[in-house]
């Protein structure tokens, strides 16, 4: 992939990001849990299914847009095709809309309608399997309704931006499975968002075009678009990691929300001289709510998810999640990544590119972590063993590592 192609074609380019741009997870597991249909990899794009039932069967949570409301009005809700395998006595049907797959495979672009929308999917995709249910539904409206208060706050990042997720749609039944659905909206909400040109997945700058391995990688691409006469580690320090680090402690500090900013719910934002002007998270079920935090910071209004993803300091692993959520998710698996292209295999520049980051944060962020407590007082950092997840268990299966990158 190269970056004209992006200007000339933003929404193309980026759909095709999503599938052939991608490496895939570190941990290996990307490729080896996938659905046969819509399998971002090697599906250009699908058609939907839907599941109808009676007035009864459905209820819809905040606000969708109306070709959604006239669609579930009809007594439908959009469903992966496969679901029928998992629900055979549903009545599910195919339909005539038209789905891109994207990075996490559940989660499609509609064609043509500027809305993404996040399935149910009853098996595993990577290492969990991927429910849906009212409490991801309430989540995604929480993290939404905070993020547009972060995004107006006079001390955020003028690059915080991200995707709302603002209406759902549930399908139940009195003995049967809960399914819904989660929209969400291709505009991002933001400080600096009018201006952007076109968006490129955070893991497609550090990944190989699939069909087109001769490309250079998209991160160079821009060193060598932007950088001229600039330090080019200066360039990915000041325009992508320090900014990254800013957000994530945006979220933290101003709503006690912690984002889960690993590289495949970011998008990047581009004007059309190529400057990054946003941040966009999205995918935004997957923070957690730091309930302690929130009443320090005098965060009163309700969590209508609670307890679904809400960490408070009772839990045995309340400040071990917080360095999941740095060290591991935007540590490990985003600013490392970026850095180790620009490193080139040179040791020494990584590390020095790691203290730079280590400095910055101390300098930002040094009295709130130690004044608060937020990382393990071991001085450890955490992440998951390389194995399937069970959700069913209280323990999570963590590696306890030495010596974080960027703390």
């Amino acid at each position: 992939m190269l970056l004209p192609y992006f200007k000339k074609n933003p929404d193309e380019s980026l759909n095709y990001c999503e599938r052939r741009v991608n490496n895939g997870s570190r941990s290996n597991f990307t490729e080896q849990f996938l659905p046969r249909i819509g399998n971002p990899f090697t599906c250009e794009k699908f058609r939907l299914s839907a599941l109808a039932g009676t007035a009864e069967n459905f209820r819809i949570y905040g606000e969708l847009p109306m070709f959604c409301r006239e669609f579930f009005g009809d007594g439908r809700i959009y469903v992966h095709p496969e679901l029928a395998n998992y629900y055979p006595t549903l009545d599910i049907q195919p339909i005539d809309q038209e789905a891109v797959p994207t990075s996490s495979s559940r989660t499609v672009k509609l064609l043509p309608y500027p809305y993404y929308v996040k399935l149910c999917y009853p098996d595993r995709i990577g290492r969990v399997t991927r429910e849906l249910d009212e409490r991801h539904i309430y989540s995604s409206l929480d993290i939404t309704e905070r993020f547009e208060r972060i995004a107006s706050h006079h001390d955020a990042s003028g690059k915080f931006a991200f995707m709302p997720e603002r209406g759902g749609i549930l399908f139940s039944t009195r003995d049967g499975p809960k399914i819904g659905a989660v929209l969400r909206e291709q505009r991002p909400v933001g400080k600096d968002v009018s201006s952007i040109c076109c968006m490129i997945p955070g893991f497609s700058l550090f990944s190989a075009d699939r069909d087109s391995l001769s490309d250079e990688l998209l991160l160079l691409q821009l060193v060598n678009e932007k950088c001229g006469s600039v330090d080019k580690l200066e360039y990915i320090l000041a325009e992508f990691c320090y900014p990254l680090i800013d957000v994530f402690f945006n979220c933290v500090t101003i709503e006690g929300i912690v984002p889960e900013m690993h590289s495949q719910n970011i998008l990047f934002g581009f004007d059309d001289a190529w400057n990054l002007k946003a941040i966009i998270i999205r995918d935004l079920e997957s923070s957690d709510k730091d309930v302690t935090l929130m009443r320090r910071l005098g965060k009163t209004d309700t969590i209508r998810s609670y307890p679904f993803k809400c960490i408070d300091e009772n839990q045995y692993n309340y400040a071990i999640k917080h360095s999941f959520m740095f060290d591991h998710k935007l540590g490990e698996y985003f600013i490392a990544e970026l850095l180790e292209v620009v490193a080139n295999g040179n040791e020494s520049v990584f590390s020095g590119l790691c203290s730079e980051i280590k400095d910055y944060v101390a300098r930002r962020y040094g009295h709130f972590i130690k004044d608060i407590g937020f990382f393990p007082p071991n001085g450890k950092w955490y992440k998951f063993k390389n194995v399937i997840v069970d959700r069913t268990l209280p323990e999570r299966p963590y590696d306890i590592l030495d010596n974080p990158l960027f703390r």
